[in-house]
């Protein structure tokens, strides 16, 4: 039983290193005592109640309080003033991949709300940020100014 308390204890903290949802690290926990209960000579079932109920109670105590911790942390960041503003693309957006824009000196991948495609030195307005990725919509010509739903409509269709 050493070996199998030793393997709980390994993958869940490998699970936690790559997850961090606070959930593994309590059952490598419970393996940790039952392991220690094991060493003792105590009963297997003894080791699985240990397991279960250290891991539940570390669960339920602390779990709720580092999702509200974790959550107070996803505020606004300074990535929120760039919203609205235009950039070109650096590389071009297709359906199939996403392209790039340069911020401030800084290459993001960027991915066209619509779906449309964007060239290269196309302008596009940032729309969001999701993780690595900046949202962008198209701007379809920003020197010139449309008032006539005719002309519009001609301009849509080229």
């Amino acid at each position: 039983m050493t070996i199998v308390w030793s393997v709980v204890i390994a993958i869940g903290l490998l699970i936690e290193i790559f997850t961090f949802e606070l959930v593994s690290i309590w059952f490598s926990a419970g393996a940790i005592v039952a392991l220690i209960l094991q060493i003792c000579g105590v009963e297997l079932v003894w080791q699985l109640v240990a397991f279960f109920a250290i891991s539940i109670v570390c669960i339920a105590c602390t779990r709720p309080l580092f999702k509200r911790i974790l959550a107070k942390s996803e505020g606004h960041t300074n990535l929120d003033v760039i919203v609205g503003e235009q950039y070109k693309v650096i590389k071009a957006i297709t359906k199939e991949e996403n392209g790039t824009i340069k911020i401030n000196g800084v290459i993001w991948n960027a991915e066209e709300i619509n779906g449309e495609e964007c060239a290269e030195n196309a302008l596009v307005e940032v729309v969001e940020f999701k993780g690595t990725t900046v949202k962008v919509k198209k701007i379809e010509d920003p020197n010139v100014e449309i008032e006539d739903p005719i002309v519009k409509e001609e301009i849509k269709e080229d």
